[in-house]
């Protein structure tokens, strides 16, 4: 044994297992970041092709808009890309001479690589929809107009009706003050004829009064001497 083979072993070992280790976590993270990227790109591959039409690449939202499985219904009818495949073989398997106007005017822009005689952001079905869907909310535009027009009409009405009312109110509080201004003068005259008849009888009581002295006097008169003493000492 030589001196110091113990110490290269052990740093041999260490260097085995340090990059052995290190490589291996390298290479797990590329294996699990390739998966992982591969996994979303056939996610978003598959979303893609379940929440998009093949053949216009309109989005499922706007056919199941105005129905539940309006989407469903046109990629199975109106778009459906195994009919337009099968139209496609229908042309190149066919000689020209065989086709009619429409059929060899869509060969030759194939042929030509012109796409656009596929519906790419159309669909018939979408557009009747959306014009429908346009016309009932211009519809529903001039309904809202006429019952804003009506109620306008009605609060014009009920302007004019408060305005003759308050004018009737007017008219009514004029009458009111003139109303208690009579009741005030009668419940002054009221006072004044009490005011007048309690003089009158003060008077008519100091009259009587008057006159019963008077006769008592002229009695006295006309009594005997000793009577008066009698009746002055009583």
């Amino acid at each position: 044994d030589t001196p110091g083979a113990g110490w290269e072993a052990l740093f041999q070992l260490a260097f085995y297992f340090l990059f052995m280790i290190m490589f291996l976590n390298i290479l797990l993270g590329i294996i699990v970041d390739t998966f992982a990227q591969l996994r979303s790109e056939r996610e978003f591959v598959l979303r893609d092709m379940s929440g998009k039409c093949f053949m216009c690449d309109l989005g499922a939202h706007l056919f199941d808009y105005d129905e539940a499985d309006g989407f469903s219904k046109h990629i199975r009818g109106e778009h459906n890309m195994w009919a337009y495949l099968h139209y496609y073989v229908f042309l190149h398997s066919k000689d020209e001479s065989q086709l009619d106007g429409t059929e060899l005017f869509v060969k030759k822009r194939l042929d030509q690589g012109d796409i656009s005689v596929y519906p790419i952001n159309r669909s018939l079905s979408l557009e009747a929809s959306q014009s429908s869907r346009k016309k009932t909310e211009a519809e529903q535009r001039r309904d809202y107009t006429r019952e804003i027009k009506s109620i306008t009409r009605e609060l014009s009405h009920m302007e004019v009706r408060v305005r003759s009312f308050e004018r009737g109110l007017k008219g009514t509080d004029a009458l009111l003050h003139t109303i208690r201004e009579q009741i005030e003068q009668l419940e002054q005259l009221e006072r004044d004829s009490e005011e007048k008849n309690d003089v009158d009888r003060r008077r008519s009581n100091e009259s009587s009064r008057s006159r019963s002295g008077g006769v008592e006097r002229r009695r006295s008169s006309h009594l005997p001497k000793k009577l008066q003493k009698r009746s002055l000492i009583i």
